[in-house]
């Protein structure tokens, strides 16, 4: 797997594009605005960003990622402090805290894991977050059309060069989004399920084409409140056969700020 088709596949953010079929056209701005107040989308409830401590599951790290780490010491390694932090703009980042009493000898061995971890983490949330902060579904303004099919909707949209496709079921979950775009192809396959605050993004499987290369990233999440907005709680990722982890959440703070509504202008 090359590095630079992993960094496509886990940081790109939307929907999808493409294929005609027979169907019913409808209004689209209709569409995007019911679908949309379904999602949970904590954005619009004043979320600007969010800090976690994040707890690796060591037993579940690649041996060929943790063994020069862990040959400097188990230890010290599991009690540094990891931490990640998610923003409604931008991308995520990622840090490590040492100990006071974590050997300096150790660090570099240790920093190049958390280079790697940080990696993986922020560009997993980067897509995840793309979803689920601001809502899957894109605003009217950037639909194509809506077609109702027998199974539900097929929604295509374009944001200038990438296009997208997206597949939506009579319930308004969008179960799947195809990414054309000029660097290469993306089809992600999401579940969404309820919460009391709308649906949120549980489960995301994508395979992404870039030339010849292929990578496929799977996750799961589970959800935890924290300062009135539902977070991350828990995280198992998958990418090809080589890289199984699982992480969790906690400690986390919540930065906001203030809605205002602004009614559209009348003409």
């Amino acid at each position: 797997m090359k590095p630079c088709a992993l960094v496509l596949l886990l940081t790109v953010l939307s929907p999808l594009a493409g294929f005609s079929q027979s169907a019913t056209p409808i209004d689209k701005d209709a569409f995007a605005q019911h679908a949309n107040g379904l999602y949970y989308r904590p954005m619009e409830a004043g979320l600007i960003s969010f800090t976690c401590r994040v707890n690796v599951d060591w037993d579940t790290v690649p041996i060929q990622i943790l063994l020069p780490a862990e040959i400097a010491g188990r230890k010290p390694l599991e009690q540094t402090k990891f931490f990640v932090t998610v923003s409604v703009v931008g991308s995520p980042s990622a840090r490590h805290e040492y100990t006071q009493d974590a050997p300096t000898w150790m660090r570099p061995a240790y920093d190049k894991l958390f280079e790697i971890l940080s990696s993986l983490l922020s560009g997993t949330l980067q897509t995840w977050g793309t979803k689920a902060l601001r809502g899957p579904m894109p605003e009217g303004r950037f639909l194509n059309g809506v077609e109702k099919t027998a199974d539900g909707y097929v929604v295509t949209a374009a944001d200038t060069p990438a296009q997208y496709r997206l597949m939506v079921s009579t319930d308004y979950r969008i179960s799947e989004m195809v990414t054309k775009g000029p660097s290469g192809d993306i089809d992600e396959h999401t579940g969404f399920s309820d919460s009391p605050q709308g649906l949120v993004l549980t489960s995301n499987d994508a395979t992404t084409k870039e030339g010849g290369d292929t990578t496929h990233v799977q996750y799961e999440m589970t959800y935890q409140m924290a300062d009135g907005f539902r977070l991350p709680n828990t995280l198992h990722l998958k990418v090809n056969d080589n890289i199984d982890m699982k992480f969790s959440f906690e400690n986390c703070s919540v930065q906001k700020g203030i809605v205002l509504k602004v009614a559209p202008p009348h003409h």
